[in-house]
């Protein structure tokens, strides 16, 4: 699955893939020489989510996991603001949301605690896509939460 990320329209419909995506400090490229930045993820496919056992509040549920990529084309320059919980925190994060301020020519990723990638951008133009495969979830949902199992 590829999407090709040129609006802010555009990046509303990529939400529903990249929200809550994992990701490490060593998966952030930028390549200067290039104006390319890469974001290597890993997230859970929730669209093919199977439920195994519906209880109503509880639920056992499946769902596949995979590698995914977002990259930007055109990017000027890259800041990250990382905050850490504790110093044994990894030097990660789960990715929230992605905002696009034309006037200020910054393209905003957001993500867990106040961590936050700003990418210097004067237009949108990249997409997100999914890699490979890396197996099942199983987690339980109780009362909407997740509880991540295996």
């Amino acid at each position: 699955m590829r999407i090709n990320i040129d609006s802010g329209e555009a990046l509303g419909k990529a939400a529903i893939y990249y929200h809550d995506a994992k990701f490490l400090q060593h998966g952030m490229k930028y390549t200067e020489a290039e104006r390319v930045f890469k974001l290597e993820l890993t997230r859970v496919k929730y669209e093919e989510m199977t439920i195994l056992l519906n209880l109503g509040f509880l639920k056992l549920c499946m769902a596949p996991r995979t590698t995914s990529v977002m990259v930007f084309l055109g990017v000027n320059g890259v800041s990250y603001d990382k905050t850490r919980f504790t110093d044994d925190d990894p030097p990660g994060n789960i990715l929230n949301f992605v905002s696009f301020y034309p006037d200020e020519h910054r393209l905003e990723l957001a993500c867990d605690g106040k961590t936050k990638i700003n990418l210097n951008i004067k237009n949108i133009n990249g997409y997100f896509e999914d890699n490979q495969l890396l197996g099942k979830l199983h987690y339980i949902s109780f009362f909407g939460a997740e509880i991540e199992r295996s």
